[in-house]
């Protein structure tokens, strides 16, 4: 073949291969179940309480008793959660404190109004920095459920 008859269809490839990459880019950033926007307690509760409900057929009476178990387990692993984001926050502090030691005055100015505006690039998550998040739901629309998931008793 010549480079002529070559030439549309390495562009249309490209064109292929750039647009591949745009949608996988937008499907991550914006798609409920991405992993900068994890589920909150009660959506882990409930998917987790589903998926034993349906995979061995629970009676009512054993999901009521197998509720309080699962809700333990969950604050457990949110506890853990929230001690691991407490000790990820304090090594970035000490990293930047070091960090500033570097830097000029002007840039010792500009790292701290980042780290200022840390809590605001990614909204309705926790930060160690300002406390608990907003909850359970966070970046969910409406009601705090995912879109398709049961509705959850408080």
């Amino acid at each position: 073949m010549t480079w002529a008859a070559l030439k549309p269809w390495l562009i249309m490839a490209l064109i292929f291969g750039v647009g591949m990459v745009a949608g996988g880019s937008l499907v991550i950033a914006f798609h409920p179940g991405a992993p900068l926007n994890p589920p909150g307690e009660q959506q882990i509760r409930a998917h987790w309480m589903m998926h034993l409900t349906h995979r061995l057929h629970l009676t009512p009476d054993q999901e009521a008793k197998i509720e309080p178990i699962i809700a333990d387990a969950v604050n457990h692993i949110q506890a853990q959660h929230d001690e691991e984001v407490g000790k990820f926050g304090q090594i970035m502090d000490a990293a930047n404190e070091k960090i500033a030691l570097i830097l000029t005055p002007d840039q010792q100015a500009m790292l701290k109004k980042m780290m200022s505006e840390r809590p605001h690039e990614f909204p309705g998550r926790p930060h160690p920095w300002e406390g608990p998040g907003p909850g359970p739901g966070a970046g969910f629309p409406h009601d705090g459920q995912p879109p398709g998931a049961p509705p959850v008793a408080p």
